[in-house]
């Protein structure tokens, strides 16, 4: 499993006090992985369409956030 090749970059990034998102597959440990994604983590296509949605929502987040400085400043 794929999580078990990166135990030791798992056991520093929680030492650092790091979140871990990662996509699992199913027969993959979630031990130490604090947001799984489920998913094949071998597949381009499941990896593109997370990070474009990981990404889409983070756009939109930026836009919020900019709503709520522009409402803030025009008071």
């Amino acid at each position: 499993a794929a999580s078990d090749v990166y135990k030791r970059q798992i056991k520093e990034a929680i030492k650092l006090k790091i979140p871990i998102v990662a996509v699992l597959d199913s027969n993959s440990d979630p031990t130490g992985i604090n947001f799984p994604i489920p998913g094949n983590d071998d597949a381009i296509r499941s990896i593109e369409l997370i990070a474009s949605s990981i990404a889409d929502s983070c756009l939109k987040g930026l836009g919020k956030r900019k709503e709520v400085s522009d409402k803030e400043e025009n008071k």
